[in-house]
């Protein structure tokens, strides 16, 4: 589950596309779904999610983003650790 707390984010699922504060997108297990900020600005969003490696590669994911763009390699190798595909951008 998706939920943008600040800024605008863009979040797709399937056919559904929310722009964030339109309240809490629910994302089913193993579906292919992708989130953009599309505010020009820093944007925050609660995730809840169940299952220990979709926490880690979250937390992972929010170290390797913490100080702006991540480096590229980086995600690669992070992703692929954790069975994640990131899709290219539409």
């Amino acid at each position: 589950m998706f939920a943008v707390v600040a800024g605008t984010v863009t979040i797709e699922v399937g056919d559904e596309t929310r722009e964030g504060g339109a309240g809490p997108v629910w994302i089913p297990p193993g579906t292919p779904h992708c989130y953009r900020n599309t505010s020009g600005a820093p944007a925050r969003m609660l995730v809840v999610v169940t299952g220990r490696s979709q926490v880690e590669f979250l937390r992972g994911m929010s170290r390797l983003t913490a100080d702006g763009p991540p480096d590229p390699a980086a995600v690669a190798e992070h992703t692929a650790a954790h069975g994640v595909a990131i899709l290219p951008a539409p």
